[in-house]
């Protein structure tokens, strides 16, 4: 009895290669599966119609049934999807077994939602190819607000870069926008994208495209610039000798006023201070957006700020007096980019908006560093945890992007320590992360260092001292909390004394050499304290609670 063996050292008989290779044999198998409907193993139901499919072959297109069919062990027989409706189905399961999208002008914002609902990403890219392909200014609203009415955030966001971009370098394709569009277009720009002064010019640009027409118009759309975010130079160069702004006395009492200042705005960081320093303390934010300061010695809570801020789920970070609000959600619930910033040291101080990032995002990681502000991480507009990273000068009020993480993460803690910056733990998928990003400035990159050596961490929240990271979680919900130290030097954690606090997610901040903490669920009524000398624990008593809720980072 004789056997076959196939061997590659034995792969050519002759001429003939005996190793066959046909390429078209996956495509004509998913041909064949789809034209004859054989072996099929579920039915996806629509709103007037089904579909036959195979769990394997669709699960593996889309992320939304991959979950589905995981989720239900794979037994289900019958899957009714309801926000997609039968003709767009039929085009989805289409392109999954023969490669081919059928893409219109009357199906593609329906099959971009489908897309994003079902995760198929392939899809998506090439509806949003699709639609910016030779998309004119004159469009960019009506594309805008279909995709607000839509949920369909990436294209939003790709219209406001689209935008930022024309202001900036091609102000010329602006100028036949109609008046109530360019209005529109000026509210959705991009200010990390493209400079205030700038958008003065596309302005200036624009009215005198059409003189007669628009010139009245000038007084309300000025109105729209931030110009304490404009130079003095061109404050005084180009703004004041400019005759739209010379013959309208409102705008013109503007540019007066704020070169009457005589002080830098928010972004040089320089806001002179009429009160008096209080010191220990520090500063949290609640989660209706409220701002209050602690007095460490006294044990009291003050209120700096009693007006609920507009976005929710943000981070906070502090420099130089200054506490900055950064991202979050806004009034429509959707990630924002955008940052504010209050000089708590400042009586009737109010919010300032700062340059915009270029990211929208919720629940990332910021912290001062060699006086510039990074931003990491977070949650985008799709859902997904970012590894972008990007990094904010507040002398030139503009943001630049850096390289990636290595690991996409979610409510990060980033703490800058020994001459780099350390992102700390956070989530990736729902999963709790043990992992340590590491930022180098000098090479400009990330690498991944030793990682914490706890795992299932809930709410961990870290601070330096010292030249060393303290980090402070609870192992479980409200459970004791656990302090570790990372040392820089040697790439090494080690354990410190717990604390049988019950806590659920820490929120902590350096202050005289300690750590202080507070649970971001409970309403500022119990503060621990962390001693690194003493390795010790000890607890303050406030005055009063808060009566809300802290969730948000403090600053000191």
């Amino acid at each position: 009895m004789s056997s076959l063996v196939h061997s590659k050292s034995i792969s050519v008989r002759g001429s003939f290669d005996a190793e066959l290779f046909d390429e078209t044999h996956a495509s004509d198998v998913l041909h064949s599966l789809h034209r004859n409907k054989k072996f099929c193993d579920v039915t996806i139901h629509t709103d007037d119609a089904e579909f036959p499919v195979h769990k394997c072959i669709v699960g593996s297109t889309s992320g939304f049934f991959d979950r589905l069919f995981s989720e239900n062990g794979n037994n289900s027989k019958d899957i009714r999807v309801t926000d997609v409706t039968s003709s767009i189905m039929r085009v989805i399961i289409d392109y999954v077994y023969t490669s081919t999208l059928n893409v219109t002008d009357e199906n593609v914002y329906s099959l971009f939602a489908a897309a994003k609902h079902l995760q198929i990403r392939k899809i998506k890219r090439h509806c949003m190819q699709y639609l910016l392909s030779d998309l004119v200014p004159k469009q960019y609203i009506q594309v805008h607000e279909k995709a607000k009415k839509l949920s369909l955030f990436e294209l939003g966001e790709k219209i406001e870069q689209l935008i930022s971009d024309k202001l900036s370098t091609d102000r010329n394709s602006l100028q036949h926008v109609p008046s109530n569009d360019f209005t529109k277009i000026l509210e959705l720009r991009n200010k990390s994208f493209v400079s205030e002064e700038d958008t003065y010019v596309a302005i200036v640009d624009w009215v005198k495209f059409d003189y007669t027409k628009r010139s009245k118009l000038f007084k309300d759309i000025f109105q729209n610039l931030d110009i304490h975010l404009f130079s003095r130079q061109f404050l005084k160069e180009v703004v004041l000798n400019e005759e739209l702004v010379r013959t309208c006395n409102s705008c013109l009492n503007v540019v007066v006023d704020e070169l009457a200042k005589g002080i830098s705005s928010p972004k040089t960081n320089s806001r002179k201070s009429t009160s008096k320093e209080v010191s220990p303390s520090f500063v949290v934010s609640t989660k209706e957006g409220t701002l209050h300061k602690f007095d460490i010695t006294n044990a009291s809570w003050s209120d700096i700020h009693k007006k609920e801020f507009p976005r929710k789920e943000t981070i906070l970070t502090f420099h130089e007096k200054l506490v900055y609000v950064i991202g979050g959600v806004d009034t429509d619930g959707l990630p924002s980019n955008a940052v504010s910033c209050i000089d708590v040291t400042s009586v009737g101080s109010g919010w300032h908006d700062v340059t915009s990032m270029h990211v929208k995002r919720r629940h990332c990681g910021a912290a001062f560093f060699d006086g510039k502000m990074f931003v990491v991480g977070g949650i985008g507009v799709d859902g997904d945890d970012l590894s972008s990273s990007e990094v904010y000068d507040p002398e030139t009020g503009k943001w630049k992007r850096i390289k990636n993480m290595n690991i996409p993460r979610s409510h990060p803690s980033l703490v800058a320590c020994a001459g780099r910056l350390y992102a700390l733990a956070g989530n990736r998928n729902d999963e709790k992360l043990q992992s340590v990003d590491c930022y180098d400035p000098e090479t400009e990159s990330w690498s991944l260092v030793a990682s914490i050596p706890l795992s299932k961490l809930y709410g961990p929240s870290a601070v330096q001292i010292g030249g060393a990271i303290y980090l402070i979680a609870t192992i479980g919900l409200h459970a004791s909390l656990e302090a570790l130290k990372f040392d820089p030097a040697n790439n090494s954690w080690s354990q410190l004394t717990s604390y049988n606090l019950p806590y659920l997610y820490t929120s902590s901040c350096a202050v005289g050499g300690k750590v202080y903490m507070i649970d971001k669920w409970r309403k500022g009524d119990e503060i621990a304290i962390y001693d690194p000398q003493e390795d010790d624990w000890t607890t303050i008593i406030p005055q009063r609670k808060l009566g809300h809720r802290v969730r948000v980072s403090m600053a000191i």
